[in-house]
């Protein structure tokens, strides 16, 4: 160490007046040369650390509290600062280790037990609540990292008070109004979401941008198309940043106005650097990786992560793959087309003969959807998990993997009815992922996938690796495109790709893209096999990715006829007919047409009902307020539920007036109960409609009006009614039994030794 030659107090001065001119570096510098040491000088150390972290240089912050921890100096302050660098720095265990050794395991201090209590999130949820709960910062920052840590776990419920709360307690503190925005939305408080950007659009420009684009999202998933263009075209004409058009333009799918707004980045005046890279990871996240090389060549600084991702995947100057040379090549350079072959020789390797091998009785088969939503999809995904164990598979070979099962953000539905059957379920969203377990190629060409599908393979690669199934189904489009690019990677020997009920452009699915190159290039593998739940759903997947009939095979779905069958007969008694629909509560189900079609039936033709929706969903306020101007204030609205049998027996009849279907399980679960339905022409619905004898349903024009329809149902309803209902039971009985599922299911898995 060198001898001072000035005096601690000269130095202290030094520092104060090199601090006050935010020279920190200088002033460390001066310390070194000086050898006035973190040892022997402590207090220096920590005032320079303290003026530093105050000032934002956090990075030299750090490296002077490592100086004085390998010195052996701990304070309060330094365990908080540090844990917190090491929270950022994503070393969890690190900073339980700094605020356990200074403050226990369970700290008085507020602010040590809310860095606990993120520290712990990540692999033990409840000590994570423990630490988190009753305990409020005076420090924003602070409070801002607990309402994070508890929305990222997925308690949006605890996260959305602990929000309002610090909104208050740091009202011009803006980061909580956006926190809360983004929680009420998860939650599908939509109208919440929608009010609380609304009242933010005075802000300045970037945040007016920010919330113009979110008033898109919220507004379309409200079903109000034209609320949603009219901000978007204030956005377009009043935003100067091209990021936030940037933004917009991939909401709403928008490829061209992506491509215009690119080509002028290079002539754009105010483009920052920061901008850039943003720019850059928003475009690699969409797959447009061409147009990100595009902007390399251009000299748009796309930022170091972007480009070591590009050059790790054969991208950039005088790699092996050249820099696109104008425009339109770049737009052809797209992922995830650009990594296929996902294993090489997939599509043509030359199989053994019986390949797949027929299972045996140890062989795990692992199931994969979205979420356990309440929704028809979702509930057949727990059917197939019951089929299966009711017919020969033994429950521990079975495993279910879910992108999320957050019970706040209602993904959780049919959680208890899966786990009660004695299967393995996996939330695939409190899984650790780490991808240096990867091998570098797969972790190369899995970080290059657009969003979401990056997070479901990396996520579900991992999982399936650990438990090396015979069988991987990826149920409904999300999960079948991870499904089967982790099943290629992995040469599984058989894949399973259950699509529902329609192609994803029908949908508005913005991701259509990327799904078409998926299925595509999965359907050709001799190990890959394409379902859908109906005809019309297997013919229309087949039009639009150009195969022939009979490529995508029908995987009919299956009514429990245990629990959905006729309550015992009795004579009617008199009143209105109890008329019910089961359906959520969004665009596509046209539940204004249910009402303005009940309201038909009694206005029209003098019908005595008692109108019953089962449901929720975004549209559920325009309902409310559409039943009181057509005088349906009798109206009733129903949360769902797991098991709605009770319903249909509660019920005389059922109407569906869906624009979209798959097969419809509601439409099967009534008619399994005797009940006569009602419902439109589209998707699988013929196919899922008794429609022969005295009991047949009613089958409706699918784009028919409401008058029309109360007419044909005012004509059906006496006679169904009346009608016996044993060839409804006896029709849902002989083609979607839960055997005749199971046997389907086994048949695609290969068979069973």
């Amino acid at each position: 160490m060198t001898k001072p030659d000035v005096s601690a107090g000269a130095i202290r001065l030094e520092l104060v007046e090199l601090c006050e001119a935010q020279q920190f570096s200088s002033a460390h510098l001066r310390l070194l040369e000086t050898g006035f040491d973190a040892e022997s000088h402590p207090g220096l150390w920590e005032y320079l650390e303290r003026r530093a972290a105050r000032a934002g240089e956090l990075l030299l912050a750090h490296r002077l509290r490592q100086a004085l921890l390998r010195a052996g100096v701990r304070s309060p302050d330094i365990a908080l600062r540090e844990a917190r660098h090491a929270l950022k720095d994503n070393q969890p265990d690190r900073a339980r280790a700094y605020i356990e050794d200074q403050f226990g395991h369970l700290p008085s201090s507020p602010e040590a037990r809310i860095l606990l209590g993120v520290a712990l999130a990540a692999k033990d949820r409840a000590a994570a609540l423990a630490c988190l709960d009753g305990v409020e910062s005076s420090d924003a920052d602070t409070a801002l990292l607990a309402v994070d840590t508890l929305r990222g776990i997925g308690e949006l419920a605890l996260a959305r008070a602990r929000c309002e709360a610090a909104q208050a307690r740091f009202p011009d503190d803006r980061r909580f109004t956006n926190r809360l925005t983004w929680i009420a939305e998860g939650m599908g408080d939509l109208a919440t979401a929608s009010a609380v950007v609304q009242a933010q659009l005075s802000g300045d420009a970037a945040m007016r941008g920010q919330g113009l684009t979110r008033l898109v999202r919220l507004h379309r998933r409200l079903g109000d198309e034209a609320g949603a263009m009219a901000h978007a075209a204030t956005l377009l004409k009043t935003e100067t940043n091209p990021l936030q058009k940037m933004r917009l333009a991939v909401l709403l799918g928008q490829s061209r106005l992506l491509e215009q707004l690119v080509s002028s980045l290079p002539a754009h005046p105010g483009l920052t650097g920061r901008d850039a890279e943003e720019i850059a990871a928003l475009l690699m996240d969409e797959g447009c990786v061409g147009l990100v090389l595009w902007l390399w060549r251009e000299g748009i600084p796309i930022g170091a992560a972007a480009k070591n991702l590009l050059r790790r995947n054969g991208f950039g100057p005088g790699s092996a793959r050249a820099m696109p040379g104008g425009m339109e090549e770049a737009l052809s350079i797209c992922s995830p087309e650009i990594l296929f072959p996902i294993r090489a020789g997939s599509d043509t390797e030359a199989l053994p003969p019986g390949w797949p091998p027929r299972l045996r009785a140890e062989d795990p088969i692992l199931l994969v959807n979205s979420t356990l939503a309440a929704g028809g999809a979702e509930r057949q995904f727990v059917m197939l998990a019951r089929a299966l164990c009711e017919n020969g598979i033994a429950p521990d070979r079975l495993h279910a993997a879910l992108m999320s099962i957050e019970r706040d953000r209602r993904h959780a539905h049919f959680e208890d009815d899966l786990k009660a059957l004695g299967i393995h379920v996996h939330d695939l969203s409190r899984m650790t992922v780490d991808p240096l377990l990867l091998p570098d190629a797969q972790r190369n060409r899995i970080a290059m996938l657009p969003t979401p599908l990056r997070g479901d393979v990396l996520a579900l690669w991992q999982l399936a690796q650990r438990l090396g199934p015979a069988v991987l189904h990826g149920w409904q489009d999300r999960s079948a495109m991870a499904a089967g690019i982790v099943g290629q990677m992995l040469a599984i020997p058989r894949i399973v790709l259950s699509a529902r009920n329609m192609r994803p452009e029908k949908r508005g699915d913005s991701s259509t893209r990327v799904s078409h190159a998926v299925y595509r290039e999965l359907i050709n593998s001799p190990t890959v096999r394409m379902t859908a739940n109906a005809t019309a759903g297997a013919r229309d997947y087949e039009d639009w990715l150009g195969l022939p009939t009979g490529k995508v095979e029908v995987l009919a779905n299956a009514v429990d006829e245990h629990r959905f069958s006729p309550a015992p007969a009795k004579v009617r008694e008199d009143g209105p007919i109890r008329l019910v629909g089961l359906f959520r509560i969004v665009p596509n189900k046209r539940p204004l047409l249910w009402l303005e079609t009940v309201a038909a039936l009694r206005q029209r033709h003098g019908i005595a009902l008692a109108p019953r929706i089962v449901g929720t969903g975004p549209l559920i306020d325009e309902v409310n307020r559409q039943a009181l101007r057509l005088g349906l204030e009798d109206l009733r609205i129903d949360a769902p539920q797991t098991d709605p049998s009770g319903i249909y027996r509660d019920s005389d009849a059922m109407l569906l007036m869906s624009s979209v279907e798959g097969t419809p399980n509601v439409v099967l679960e009534a008619q399994a109960c005797g009940l006569p339905v009602a419902a439109c022409d589209v998707g699988g619905v013929r196919d899922a409609l008794h429609r022969r004898g005295p009991d047949a349903g009613l089958l409706m024009r699918a784009d028919i009006g409401a008058e029309e329809a109360a007419d044909a149902l005012a004509a059906w309803l006496p006679g169904a009614l009346s009608a016996p209902r044993e060839g409804r039971v006896a029709f849902i009985r002989e083609r979607y039994s839960m055997s005749a599922l199971a046997q389907l299911a086994l048949d695609l898995y290969g068979g069973t030794s």
